[in-house]
């Protein structure tokens, strides 16, 4: 069993995220352990150095009953 106690450490993130409302667009950048500090979860099992992750999402210009207007019917 993996009952060693292991160092305390702390890990450096960022993200950014950018919006386009006009398109629908957002793009986002994060990145985990900047100082590409070398750890681990347990013995032998290491947490992943540098980490850059990506995402653009798009978000289409219907309205929420799938009206290309936006509007809401009227019940």
């Amino acid at each position: 069993a993996n009952l060693d106690a292991l160092p305390s450490r702390v890990l450096v993130g960022a993200g950014v995220s950018v919006e386009a409302p006009r398109w629908g667009l957002r793009a986002t950048a994060s990145a985990q352990n900047l100082t590409d500090t070398p750890t681990w979860y347990m013995a032998y099992f290491p947490v992943p150095g540098r980490t850059v992750f990506f995402a653009l999402a798009w978000q289409g210009a219907l309205g929420p009953e799938g009206r290309a207007d936006g509007a809401t019917p009227n019940n």
